[in-house]
Formats: C-alpha cells, structure tokens, sequence
C-alpha cells in the first residue's frame, strides 16, 4: 500500500512539474504585458522595426490600444483551414464560420492603418490545389489583406505565386503577398556531407530567386554539431532584401514567446536537461514536442526581450543587430494553453 502510496505521489509530482496555477484573467494579462513590453524596447532601439502577433485576438477585445504597439497582425485560416475527417483523412474546407469574428478585430487594426496578414492553408504538402490556391488569393484581396497560401508545414517555397513586382517596399503596408517557411533539411539542401555554411547559401539563393514582398523565416538553424547554430548576418540580410527583379523587400523573423524546445538556441545557452528543468519552463506540449514556458517569469524576459547582465544578448537583440526588419511573434495565444491545464487539473 505504502509503495503505491508513493508512486501515485511521485506521478503527481512529475505531472505538476513547473506548473503555475492562476486565475485565465492573470494568463492572458501577463501574455499582453510580455509582449507590448517586447515592442517597447525593440522600437526604442529602432523605432521602425516592425511587430506583427500571429492571432491574438482576445487582447484586442480586452484592451482596444493593444493594436497601438504593433504594425499589423497576421492570421491564420481566415478562408481555407484544413481538418481530420472521421476516417482521419486531411481535408480542405472554407473557415466561413470564423471569418466574420476575426474581420471584426481586423477592422481595428484597418482604422489604425495597420497590416493584415493572412495565411490559408489549402495544400496537402505534395500537390498544390490552383483551385484552393487561387480562390483564397481572390477572397484576400477583396479585403484588401496580404496573403500567402501553403501547407501546414511551412517548409516550402511554393511554385504558385500572386501579386508579384519589382516594387521596392520600405514599409510593411506596401506589401501585396509573403512567403512564410520554416528552414527544412529539404529546403536547404542541407544532406550529408553537406555544412551549414553552404546550407545557407542554397537557402539564400532559393530566397533570393523570388519576387515576394516580404519573407518571414528562422533566424538560424541547427549547425553541423550538436550545440552549435548558424545565424543569418548583415551581409546575408544585404542580399535576401532584394527581389530577383531587382526592387527591395523586407525580411521578417520568427519568434515563439510562449514555448521553448531543444533546438532553440537558448535551450543550449541555458544548459537545459529535460530531467531537471527550472521553475520558468512549464508543462509540456506533445503534439508540439516543445514545452510551454512562464512568460511571466524575469528570466525568460531577459532571454527573449533584454538582458543587462552583459554577456548573453536578448534574442530580441541579436535579431535587431542582424539586420531583420521586424518579427512575427507566433504564440501570442499560449495562454489558452495555460489556462486549458488549469481546467483539466481541477
């Protein structure tokens, strides 16, 4: 009796690891007070650097000058969205249902003349659908957002394109179109034998050989060894910001501020173990194989936002010094996340 007694404590234990319980109001707050104070620091450093959250529209309708501290805001499925059907195959549908609601929050960033940016999903990953491809370009220019359509990995240039010029764009509510992707093996052609210098050449000349407005990728990748990274620098930036006709873009950087996992830089720098990690990572997230993190906590605004101790520059910091034009802050929304735990621990 008294081993399972200690068992089912031990399971407790491990199944509470790092887990902050608090009201869904304090969640959602310490989101918004993270990031506006992200968009603070980064445009007192250069006042037009450009910050766009991915969703996030529970604090537009809590603090309506929330949309004061970004550029614009992009979306995700605003008219193609992809789902499981009961034979769990993919399947493409219209997100007509969610349209309305999310316009709605748009239009407050529209009167403000703010940037929006939507992403539909309308490929499988192996063929691209002309038909899927070509309705959500006409439907996002009907209200007159920039679009992009792919998969839902993100990890190719597609070979279908819109709205293509040798305009120079200076500014984000220039655009017309965006690539978004994720830097894969793939992609790169980063194989064996291959290092991650020339890997990030194939990938800058991939980049280089199109015409889009904007392009929003990683900052870095894995390099050869384990613990190291290889960053995008001034003279790479120098040459993805122009078009393959010549005219300037502009060059935008992932950002997660809610999660962190193992091959993020920071992961490394912070000598993380998986078996014994500090108090500001939280639970874990299977389906993304990353951990949600306490953005609340001090530390994680010192590895995301500013650090003063001297030695280890802010992720914020080293984005700026590249010479990124701005970033896209991705999991603006963790607190559902949060605020889901507390639920299912209760």
């Amino acid at each position: 009796m008294k081993l399972i007694i200690l068992v089912l404590l031990l399971s407790t234990s491990l199944y509470a690891h790092n887990f902050k319980k608090e009201s869904p109001q304090f969640y959602q707050t310490k989101m918004r007070e993270f990031v506006i104070k992200l968009s603070k620091y980064a445009k007192g450093k250069n006042p037009n650097f450009i910050i766009v959250p991915n969703q996030g529209y529970d604090h537009v309708r809590a603090d309506k000058n929330f949309v004061n501290y970004f550029d614009g805001i992009l979306n995700e499925s605003l008219f193609w969205t992809w789902r499981e059907n009961a034979l769990k195959e993919i399947e493409y549908v219209t997100s007509t249902e969610h349209s309305d609601r999310k316009r709605k929050v748009f239009a407050i960033f529209k009167e403000k003349n703010k940037k929006i940016l939507n992403i539909d999903y309308t490929d499988n990953g192996k063929v691209e659908n002309v038909i899927r491809r070509t309705d959500s370009v006409n439907q996002n220019k009907k209200y007159g957002y920039a679009s992009f359509q792919g998969d839902i990995a993100l990890e190719k240039i597609p070979q279908f394109t819109h709205s293509m010029s040798n305009t120079n764009i200076e500014k984000l509510n220039q655009i017309n179109n965006f690539l978004y992707v994720f830097l894969s093996s793939d992609l790169m052609s980063k194989m064996k034998g291959v290092n991650s210098k020339i890997a990030k050449e194939n990938i800058i000349k991939k980049f280089a050989a199109t015409d889009y407005d904007l392009i929003v990728s990683n900052c870095y990748f894995s390099g050869d060894k384990a613990g190291e990274f290889e960053w995008f620098n001034q003279d790479d930036l120098r040459q993805l910001k122009v078009k393959k006709s010549g005219g300037k873009r502009l060059i935008m950087c992932y950002l997660s501020v809610g999660s962190i996992n193992h091959s993020d830089y920071y992961w490394v720098d912070n000598q993380l173990d998986e078996a014994n990690l500090p108090a500001w990572v939280g639970f874990k997230h299977d389906f993304w194989k990353s951990y949600r993190v306490q953005y609340w906590d001090p530390i994680w605004e010192k590895i995301i936002i500013h650090n003063d101790d001297g030695k280890n520059r802010s992720y914020v910091d080293r984005i700026i010094e590249a010479g990124f034009d701005g970033v896209i802050l991705d999991e603006v929304a963790a607190y559902d996340d949060w605020i889901s735990e507390v639920n299912l621990r209760k």
